[in-house]
């Protein structure tokens, strides 16, 4: 008996084929919507029927009056407000993939409809693995204290970024109070929390190959070193905590700390538009520069033909 019906909006990425198996083997049944930016028709009915998909949507307001959960897939960030709103007006919860959102007015949006009870989750997987939080277990157990990190990847700029500020977040906890950047190709970043430890972030550009997710962690007591390569597990992880967690209309991390990912990646934005300066997350307005999720699915497409 399936334990409920999972909504996802637009198959354009890797991560709804990739997805899908895993909700169904978790006991829900999955719906899919697509925009039709990348793929036809056919294609959608030949993905879906691949895939075993319940039923698929060509109006998405139908399609969120009768699941019971939406994921939102799509690579335009950009479109991930208009996306969610039919889920959230027939109260809904909605599992947002990973960025969230790209602007400071999007990020005020969701905590606005949070506050007026949606329930709004996701984000990037890696902030849910469970190799993250075996190594944070074993820190604690020998009363290590994390002094630094260094965490790196392969991916293209912003969009792979939100995944190494989530991992350190998950290891680090939030409070990440101020952020510079410091070059831009492979983009490096470095972040500083309030409870004083600091972090760097690569993402090394596609073009130079491929570098798994990996950090190194230096405590006082050592050094210690994680790698993710195993990504249906990391799936794994994120799908069998997020999906449950919000059909029993509970956040496994709070969207306030879900966003500072995002947030503190725009005040990079803001540090790079200003010769690299810390800046403080608390700067951050609605006149602050934003992502352009446009831009970035356009050039998605062009690397995935």
């Amino acid at each position: 008996m399936s334990k409920g019906i999972v909504g996802l909006v637009d198959i354009e990425t890797s991560h709804p084929g990739s997805w899908i198996p895993i909700i169904r083997e978790l006991g829900y049944e999955v719906t899919v919507f697509d925009s039709g930016r990348r793929y036809s028709s056919a294609q959608i009915e030949s993905f879906a029927q691949e895939h075993g998909v319940l039923k698929v949507y060509t109006n998405l307001e139908e399609m969120a009056a009768e699941v019971d959960l939406g994921i939102i897939a799509t690579a335009n960030w950009d479109l991930h407000l208009q996306q969610c709103r039919p889920f959230i007006a027939q109260g809904r919860p909605v599992l947002i993939d990973k960025p969230l959102v790209g602007s400071y007015d999007h990020l005020e949006q969701l905590l606005k409809w949070h506050e007026e009870g949606a329930i709004i989750g996701g984000g990037s997987s890696l902030r849910y693995s469970s190799q993250i939080s075996a190594l944070k277990a074993e820190l604690e157990e020998k009363e290590a204290e994390v002094l630094s990190v260094y965490a790196v990847c392969s991916g293209m700029g912003y969009y792979y970024a939100v995944h190494l500020v989530s991992m350190l977040q998950a290891l680090l906890g939030s409070g990440i109070a101020r952020v510079r950047e410091m070059g831009t190709c492979p983009w490096r970043v470095e972040l500083f929390w309030n409870a004083g430890q600091s972090a760097v972030v690569e993402v090394v550009c596609p073009d130079k190959g491929y570098v798994p997710f990996e950090a190194a962690v230096v405590t006082n007591k050592g050094m210690h070193r994680v790698v993710i390569d195993d990504i249906p597990r990391l799936y794994r992880d994120f799908l069998s905590t997020v999906i449950p967690a919000l059909l029993d209309k509970a956040l496994p991390v709070p969207l306030e700390e879900l966003v500072e990912v995002e947030r503190a990646l725009l005040g990079v934005l803001l540090s790079h538009e200003e010769a690299g300066r810390w800046v403080k997350l608390k700067e951050l307005t609605a006149a602050s520069p934003v992502y352009d999720g446009t831009e970035f699915f356009e050039n998605y497409l062009r690397s995935v033909r």
